[in-house]
């Protein structure tokens, strides 16, 4: 509200003397209008210049703590289908708070290798490295299967030298029971992979899991 009383004082003089409504820009990015009776509105149309949250990465850890917290919510019961189960999974994943924000708007790091391809001109992630964390899965019409996805990401050489160090890869995922082990199964939504000095995503890949979020 100040930048536009200033705006108001500012111009107070043009607009005493007659002349037409002037037109201001905010900070934000949007456009007033200060009109003769020195009054003010905004031009029609206009929503502010929003920048997009940070990116939110946690440790697989962390989720292994709320998973232990509330392991009902990941199991099975003897009583539910497959169906059932899996839609608990997902009510769960819309509405848990993982470090005061909510588990479906948070990201997790994954371990892996980014190789550059000079002739293609792309990072390709490596998917045979074996984590004794974490398994992806898949779940496609019904379906489970594991595997790890060959993830890729086109750059110029000279920008892949600076930002190969720096390159990571992170998921958001359904997390799946435990089981016996340490070892947790992620059912993912989606992919980023971003560079870790600011956070900032380069490349977001959705999957095909039955989670509303298909294709690129």
């Amino acid at each position: 509200m100040k930048p536009i009383v200033l705006l108001m004082l500012l111009f107070a003089p043009s607009l005493c003397f007659g002349q037409k409504p002037i037109e201001a820009l905010l900070p934000d990015g949007r456009k007033i209008v200060l009109k003769r009776d020195k009054t003010w509105g905004y031009i029609a149309g206009q929503t502010p210049n929003q920048q997009p949250d940070p990116l939110r990465v946690e440790t697989l850890e962390s989720l292994v703590a709320l998973m232990k917290k509330s392991p009902e919510a990941f199991t099975q019961n003897e009583s539910e289908t497959q169906e059932e189960y899996f839609s608990k999974l997902k009510s769960y994943f819309d509405k848990a708070d993982l470090n005061g924000k909510k588990l479906k708007d948070t990201f997790f790091l994954l371990q892996t290798d980014f190789t550059y391809h000079s002739e293609e001109q792309e990072f390709t992630t490596r998917f045979d490295i074996f984590n004794t964390n974490y398994s992806i899965a898949s779940r496609v019409n019904g379906v489970y299967s594991y595997a790890f996805p060959v993830l890729s990401l086109k750059m110029s050489p000279e920008r892949a030298t600076e930002l190969k160090p720096h390159l990571r890869l992170a998921v958001n995922a359904v997390p799946i029971n435990l089981g016996s082990s340490e070892r947790v199964r992620l059912l993912p939504v989606k992919y980023v992979i971003y560079d870790d000095r600011d956070k900032k995503i380069l490349a977001t890949i959705s999957t095909q899991n039955e989670l509303g979020n298909t294709g690129h």
